[in-house]
């Protein structure tokens, strides 16, 4: 798997908001989309696996040793930090999972997961619910004219 393809499953599991893959990325300065909800991390996160699988563009492979080696140094400080708080906690421990979850299912089958499998994860992460819209043109008026 490359590295290209190991964000996007990283983005699969951890949500956009968390780690937002530029899909059309072509090296490591335009990796991320948006600004992830914890940036200053994410990026470290991001160039620490990018450095420890030696990768020079998008394409090149990672592996689930090197990837794991470039996290603990970085998840044991956050541990050790009595600056942490639990946002930040339960993110490097959700992503220490989904790294091993991704490489497992990789090992597993050879390739990356299938469309179908990935909207199942994302179905079971929503409790297999979509969500409610809500028309809000009727609010804004009553809020317009009652402030009047």
């Amino acid at each position: 798997m490359n590295f290209g393809q190991f964000l996007q499953q990283l983005e699969n599991r951890l949500g956009y908001h968390q780690l937002p893959v530029n899909p059309a990325a072509a090296d490591i300065r335009d990796v991320f989309d948006s600004s992830p909800v914890h940036t200053e991390l994410m990026t470290r996160i991001v160039r620490a696996i990018y450095k420890q699988n030696r990768c020079h563009r998008m394409a090149d492979s990672v592996s689930a040793a090197k990837t794991n080696e470039a996290l603990i140094a970085v998840r044991l400080e956050i541990l050790r930090s009595p600056k942490t708080d639990v946002d930040v906690f339960a993110l490097i421990d959700d992503l220490c999972h989904a790294v091993n979850a991704i490489f497992s299912e990789y090992e597993q089958t050879g390739c990356k997961p299938s469309a179908p499998a990935r909207r199942q994860r994302r179905a079971r992460r929503r409790g297999g619910r979509q969500a409610d819209i809500i028309p809000l043109e009727q609010y804004r008026y009553r809020r317009l004219r009652s402030s009047l």
